[in-house]
């Protein structure tokens, strides 16, 4: 299929890996692991702040982001991806760049987060689009480059790219895969083998493939380990064995990653995209999707307990119930963190008289913490206020103090209304509400708290 040279898009945001003992810092010789990492990680900066100068974080680039794009404060977030910082977004036919500090040859593994908040449907429009490519970051159809896209244009799914020119761009349209949709996150792979020397004089046959995958297909693959081997095998489609599209194209190219090349985002058409967690390896598909390490945590418990930090394998909540509450018998609800484990199950009865240790061990079987849950009960309410009383039809009264006035015609019966109220919680109202009463002269209404103090209120 052949493009025009203005619409790839490719927006990279790579966020910084705010994770002990993940190790991203490579030279510009291409180090073992991650050697390409930017993460828009940049603390500080506001919110739609436009890229440009202060923008020149990350490994293995040079010089600071250019072109037209913004920063977002609150990054893509993506299962248990190892993600931290903003993210990058842009527009219709906007497009920012960066160039490269590293240079690779042979094969090279990549993954980006992506997102798209606008229109997804549109047939024109080209999302997200990673490529490496000679000149001053605009030229697309340079037989240097090579990208990947979720939606292609004119296209419901995406497409690659090795090599090519302007007359031969050498794309590869998805077959049989399943569209993005609007507002839903999804990781994109890709693997270029054969890789050349900047500049080399001979073309070489060169593959470029990609998975792009949902968070639930991630969910599945990532179990035993996410290879390139399970995900050739699945059928593409929407469900968690699935993939959501797979390409794959051969080319004799000359496609480079090198220190004259340029990581570029561009969007055309209608529609705004965001990109994350741009990671570029050269040793495996598994640097480039680095999970968070396991961790033994609760996340929520209760409902409404306050959850302390984690300090030397040990944490505190303090859950506060409800006035007469019979804490011997709580059966709280929790959630914890992916894979861990507590042998006291959430939602089984407890006895909270005394202070009940819950132990969580994560689903590598490394960590444990111990949460101490404490149980305080609410002192009784002392709130005793009516707050509405309504004569339905008649409409509603007027409330002043603890004297309650509806005002009627003259020749409006009034022996049989049932006014209904509303009063503060854990109260409750003598008549109750709703009851049907003469307001021939005028009624008094007794709210008790859940103390037991009471307030009368009259009503005429």
């Amino acid at each position: 299929m052949k493009i025009p040279s203005r619409i790839h898009s490719l927006q990279s945001t790579l966020k910084s890996i705010a994770l002990a003992g993940l190790a991203l810092a490579v030279s510009a010789t291409a180090q073992a692991g991650v050697i390409v990492y930017e993460g828009f990680n940049y603390a500080g900066q506001a919110d739609n702040a436009a890229l440009g100068a202060a923008f020149n974080g990350g490994t293995g680039l040079s010089s600071n982001w250019q072109g037209v794009g913004k920063y977002r404060s609150t990054g893509l977030a993506f299962s248990d991806l190892a993600v931290a910082g903003g993210c990058a977004q842009n527009s219709s036919s906007q497009i920012y760049y960066r160039p490269l500090n590293v240079n690779k040859t042979g094969t090279l593994w990549g993954s980006f987060l992506f997102q798209s908040v606008g229109v997804v449907d549109n047939s024109s429009t080209l999302l997200s689009y990673i490529v490496s490519k000679q000149a001053n970051g605009t030229d697309f159809n340079a037989n240097t480059s090579f990208g990947v896209t979720p939606k292609s244009y004119n296209q419901t799914v995406g497409d690659i790219r090795v090599g090519g020119n302007t007359t031969n761009p050498n794309y590869q349209t998805n077959s049989g895969g399943t569209a993005v949709t609007q507002g839903s996150t999804y990781l994109v792979l890709f693997k270029v083998e054969n890789l050349i020397a900047s500049g080399a004089a001979t073309a070489t046959s060169q593959t470029i493939t990609s998975w792009i995958l949902s968070v639930a297909q991630y969910d599945n693959f990532k179990s035993g380990g996410l290879t390139e081997a399970e995900l050739n095998a699945a059928t593409q489609g929407s469900g968690a064995a699935s993939v959501m599209q797979r390409t794959t194209l051969t080319a004799t190219q000359k496609a480079s990653f090198s220190t004259n090349d340029f990581l570029t985002v561009q969007s055309n058409n209608a529609g705004d995209y965001m990109n994350d967690e741009f990671r570029f390896s050269d040793s495996s598909l598994a640097e480039v999707a680095p999970s968070l390490p396991p961790a033994a945590n609760i996340v929520s418990f209760g409902p409404g307990a306050t959850i302390g930090p984690v300090t030397a394998s040990a944490a505190a909540i303090s859950w506060t119930v409800p006035f007469g509450t019979n804490v011997a018998t709580l059966a709280p609800t929790y959630t914890l963190s992916l894979g861990a484990t507590c042998p006291k199950a959430s939602g089984s009865p407890q006895d909270f008289s005394n202070p009940v240790h819950y132990i969580v061990t994560s689903s590598d079987s490394l960590f444990t913490t111990d949460y101490t849950v404490t149980v305080t009960v609410a002192p009784a309410s002392t709130a005793k206020t009516i707050l509405t009383c309504d004569f339905g039809a008649l409409g509603p009264a007027t409330i002043a103090g603890t004297n309650i006035t509806l005002s009627v015609s003259p020749n409006q019966a009034v022996t049989n209304l049932a006014p209904t109220f509303t009063f503060s919680a854990f109260a409750s109202i003598s008549p109750v509400s709703g009851t049907t009463r003469d307001f021939t002269t005028p009624q008094t209404y007794i709210v008790t708290a859940q103390n037991g103090t009471t307030q009368i209120y009259t009503v005429a």
